[in-house]
């Protein structure tokens, strides 16, 4: 990928032989920007490659090979031919102001060609955050990601030193059958099954 210091997160087989690494690079390993998609430039947060059968860089997907948006992308995972990744990025300007300049985890789809699929989530292909309480934000990540039988997105993550799962639909949209929770406002279905003492 031309640069130093990226540091592989996930990876996933293809039924047709390709397959995706996503990775991760601090911005001061740097700066500057590995590529674009429609949403916006790809800046060294972090990314998703496809490779060939050949291993070499599938550049006809993403742009020139590499998908994302530039957000620390911590896991992914297919579904029907789709790219699910989990990220921490910063809330878009749709979210009050009280959370624009924290990182909050989200997650994305992309399109068979590696495009965000804009249909998804409430945020321009991704979802909106599952805990929002005033403290919250930089402790929060999540961890895992799964995709339930019924194509129900299913994420396990950690906020606070407390372990929370929480499901999404699967548009993206937050299931609010799932779980309960008492603590933190809640925008999707979620439970602490790890409480603090």
């Amino acid at each position: 990928m031309g640069q130093a210091a990226h540091t592989p997160t996930g990876f996933v087989a293809q039924a047709d032989g390709r397959y995706l690494v996503s990775f991760e690079a601090p911005v001061a390993n740097g700066g500057g920007a590995i590529g674009g998609t429609p949403a916006g430039s790809v800046p060294f947060g972090g990314g998703v490659a496809r490779f060939n059968t050949d291993h070499t860089l599938d550049t006809s997907w993403g742009y020139q090979g590499i998908a994302g948006r530039g957000t620390t992308i911590n896991g992914i995972t297919l579904s029907n031919g789709q790219l699910l990744t989990i990220e921490n990025g910063v809330l878009p300007s749709t979210v009050p102001s009280l959370y624009n300049s924290i990182e909050f985890p989200f997650v994305t789809r992309y399109n068979a060609d590696g495009i965000p699929d804009l249909g998804f989530g409430s945020d321009s292909g991704r979802t909106l955050p599952v805990l929002t309480d005033n403290n919250a934000g930089y402790q929060q990540r999540f961890n895992a990601i799964a995709i339930a039988p019924d194509g129900k997105i299913i994420v396990a993550g950690s906020d606070q030193g407390q372990v929370f799962v929480a499901r999404f639909r699967a548009d993206g949209t937050p299931d609010a059958a799932f779980g309960s929770i008492s603590r933190l406002s809640v925008e999707a279905g979620c439970v602490l099954p790890l409480e603090r003492a």
